[in-house]
C-alpha cells in the first residue's frame, strides 16, 4: 500500500513551483497547526481528480498570519477519525438533520463548537498513496512540481512517516494507518488537501461510475 518514497518524489510534472496547469479547476489547500510552526500545502486539482501539488513547507505562524492577509479564501475547521476495522462504515452513519455527507467525510456542526469536517483518515491516505502510485499523466495521478526529485525528499519522507496495517474484522477488511516517530505533517495537509477537493464537489472516476442495474424480466 505504500509507495515508497524514493517514487513519490520521482512523481514529476516539469512545472514550475507555484504554477497552475490549464486544466485546473479548483485549488486546495490544508494547513496542520502546531504551537508555533505552521505546515501547509497547496494542490490544484482538475475535474477528474488529477492533483499537482504547486507549494508545501513549514512555515512561522506569524507569517502565515500575514501571507493570509487580504486573500479570499473559504475556511473549514477539519477533524481526522481513524475508522478501523472494527468500526461502524462511515457510510453508515445514521444522518442527522444539518450535516453534510460525502466520500467518507462529514461535515456538522458539533454542539457549542464550529462548522467541522469529520475525515475518514485511513481511507484517504490510501487514497493518497493510490494516487502517487499513478504515473503522471494518468488521471487521478498526483505529481510534484519541477525537473529536480531531490528538491521533494523531506515531503517524500513525510509520506513515508506511517504504516499500513491490512486488518479484517467481521467481514470489513481495510488498511490502518499507524504513527512511526518519524515527522508526518506535509503527509497530512496531502491529505487535507484532497479531501477539501471532494469538499469542493470534485469526485473520483471510482464514484462516477455508478454500477448498473440488472434487467428484471416480468412474465406474464
Amino acid at each position: 500500500m505504500v509507495v515508497p518514497a524514493r517514487v513519490i518524489r520521482g512523481r514529476l510534472n516539469g512545472l514550475d513551483h507555484q504554477t497552475l496547469p490549464l486544466d485546473v479547476q479548483t485549488l486546495t489547500g490544508f494547513i496542520d497547526v502546531h504551537d508555533d510552526l505552521l505546515y501547509y500545502s497547496v494542490v490544484a486539482w482538475s475535474d477528474d481528480f488529477t492533483g499537482y501539488v504547486i507549494d508545501y513547507k513549514p512555515q512561522i505562524v506569524e507569517n502565515a498570519i500575514r501571507l493570509a492577509v487580504g486573500r479570499s479564501t473559504v475556511v473549514v475547521h477539519a477533524k481526522g477519525k481513524s475508522i478501523r476495522a472494527t468500526n461502524q462504515p462511515m457510510s453508515e452513519w445514521k444522518r442527522k438533520s444539518g450535516e453534510r455527507h460525502g466520500n467518507h467525510w462529514m461535515e456538522s456542526t458539533p454542539s457549542g463548537r464550529m462548522r467541522t469536517v469529520t475525515v475518514d483518515t485511513n481511507f484517504w491516505k490510501c487514497q493518497v498513496h493510490d494516487a502517487f502510485r499513478l504515473l503522471p499523466g494518468n488521471p487521478g495521478s498526483l505529481t510534484l512540481w519541477g525537473r529536480d526529485a531531490e528538491t521533494h525528499r523531506m515531503f517524500s519522507e513525510h509520506m513515508n512517516a506511517e504504516v499500513a496495517k491490512l486488518v479484517e474484522s467481521g467481514g470489513n477488511s481495510l488498511y490502518e494507518w499507524q504513527d512511526t516517530p518519524n515527522d508526518n505533517h506535509l503527509f497530512d495537509c496531502i491529505v487535507g488537501s484532497m479531501v477539501a477537493a471532494s469538499h469542493c464537489g470534485i469526485k473520483s472516476a471510482e464514484e462516477i461510475e455508478k454500477p448498473k442495474r440488472k434487467s428484471r424480466i416480468v412474465r406474464g
